[in-house]
């Protein structure tokens, strides 16, 4: 039996990007006949229809989890891990566990020369780099199943979305823009997760606006962002998903780690990434607006540089790899 062991940092603090993409290959490994583990100290702070995916999931017993990871490649006959985490050590990690068993690790900074390991990097700044070692470009990038199969209804609508773990006061900060937008005749849907910490205070902000509505945790995200004229962003995994669904975008960086891949898309033609939240106000978004997305001829030349870029098949050509790996135990 092919067994797959996670390990991956995941919070209100840093965000949901990491159970997002081990989500999605963990999905698509069912379909392969694996069963997955999850290692994890902080059950609690992941998501309940994430942890649910998994055969099972072991608590970290040890101050070493070095040590609980050989434990669990050792009781369970591991063949693969996939690591997603900033905090794990993996110079040491490489040199402590089974050499027969694979690894696979999500990395910002890949290390072309490193053959113990295959790294999964999907930044666009990849997509003419010839690698047969690691996992790199767009074509590896990692769409969940709810954003596909959609159909196109576009309306004049524009969504928000600025990460699943907080939005940093950036739904405050930019309202002098949203309600630009409103003016413009656009209607604005924002999204908030569980994880925000004022949501009420949000949800308060916008009730007398006939045309901004917020959505909590809101199931429908999806179709909603599929139907948008264009997207309000940060520069995570959302990036990923509005040019699969074709939807242009004014990035937002909350993250250091966002910075290089909202980079590329706005080389690219796809978006326009504006910045850092901390340099930004609503007159650059207004100033952005006017020069990109004022017009259905800007949207339209912003979708044409999008087309082809993402195809939605990235988890299934990860896991087969993992499968062209895979050594019994």
């Amino acid at each position: 039996m092919k067994r797959c062991l996670y390990l991956l940092d995941s919070n209100s603090s840093i965000g949901y990007g990491h159970a997002s993409r081990c989500s999605v290959l963990v999905d698509e490994s069912l379909k392969f006949g694996w069963e997955n583990l999850l290692l994890t100290k902080s059950l609690d702070s992941l998501p309940s229809n994430f942890t649910s995916q998994f055969n099972q999931i072991i608590q970290n017993k040890s101050e070493s989890v070095l040590e609980d990871i050989n434990d669990c490649i050792k009781k369970y006959k591991i063949s693969t891990v996939i690591l997603d985490s900033y905090i794990i050590d993996y110079k040491t990690l490489k040199n402590k566990i089974s050499k027969n068993v694979s690894i696979y690790r999500f990395s910002g900074e890949p290390d072309l020369s490193d053959h113990s390991s295959r790294i999964i990097n999907y930044n666009p700044n990849f997509d003419k780099i010839e690698c047969s070692q690691h996992l790199l470009g767009t074509k590896y990038s990692l769409i969940n199943e709810r954003f596909k199969n959609l159909i196109k209804h576009p309306g004049n609508e524009v969504s928000v979305f600025f990460g699943g773990g907080g939005d940093y006061g950036l739904i405050y900060k930019f309202k002098g823009y949203f309600e630009f937008l409103e003016q413009q005749g656009i209607h604005i849907n924002i999204f908030i997760t569980g994880s925000y910490l004022d949501k009420e205070g949000i949800k308060q902000q916008f009730l007398d606006k006939k045309n901004i509505s917020v959505y909590l945790d809101d199931p429908n995200f999806p179709k909603k962002l599929n139907n948008s004229k264009f997207s309000i962003v940060s520069g995570g995994t959302i990036t990923y998903e509005s040019i699969f669904l074709s939807v242009p975008m004014q990035i937002i960086s909350v993250a250091e780690n966002q910075v290089k891949q909202s980079q590329a898309w706005h080389s690219l033609g796809c978006a326009d990434y504006l910045g850092n939240h901390s340099d930004l106000n609503s007159e650059n978004l207004i100033s952005s607006y006017w020069n990109k997305f004022s017009s259905e001829t800007k949207i339209i030349e912003m979708v044409k540089h999008q087309e082809g870029l993402v195809d939605g098949e990235g988890a299934n050509r990860i896991v087969k790899f993992i499968e062209s790996d895979y050594v019994a135990f």
